[in-house]
């Protein structure tokens, strides 16, 4: 309380110095009262960053936390699932393949796509390799921990 009633008066001052504080002679020049707003604002600011230090209050940023792979996965061409199949399969999971490159190997006897997996926890990857060893057509697959 004491901090804003100082600042107003050293707001008001600045703006009239004559017409408030008659000790001031008519010719003083009046201060740019944008700047010195600003530098009252930096010394409040210092002022609660203290307080907060003191009394040990924490802020944290919140931010959605997510785990990255760089993964491939190769499938017998004719069970290889399609964009959508795949995009469920691994939604399911809790996994999203982005980035994604397509390739056809041995003469079209196989189908391989990589790409960078997401998901919000490590558990997910797990779950998906578990899964992975049921898959059906699926001849290997290999995904790298990445730390983006």
């Amino acid at each position: 309380m004491l901090v804003a009633l100082a600042c107003a008066s050293v707001m008001v001052i600045a703006v009239d110095p004559a017409h408030l504080a008659p000790a001031f002679p008519n010719g003083t020049r009046r201060m740019d009262p944008g700047r010195l707003l600003q530098g009252l604002m930096t010394g409040v600011g210092f002022l609660g960053d203290g307080v907060i230090v003191k009394e040990g209050v924490r802020a944290e940023l919140k931010i959605p936390r997510q785990v990255y792979a760089i993964a491939s996965f190769r499938f017998e061409a004719a069970q290889a699932p399609s964009q959508d199949e795949r995009r469920d399969w691994l939604k399911a999971r809790g996994v999203r393949l982005t980035h994604i490159s397509y390739r056809k190997l041995d003469a079209g006897c196989h189908r391989e796509f990589s790409g960078t997996l997401q998901a919000r926890r490590e558990a997910d990857f797990e779950r998906l390799d578990l899964d992975l060893h049921h898959r059906v057509g699926l001849i290997e697959y290999n995904f790298t921990r990445n730390n983006k």
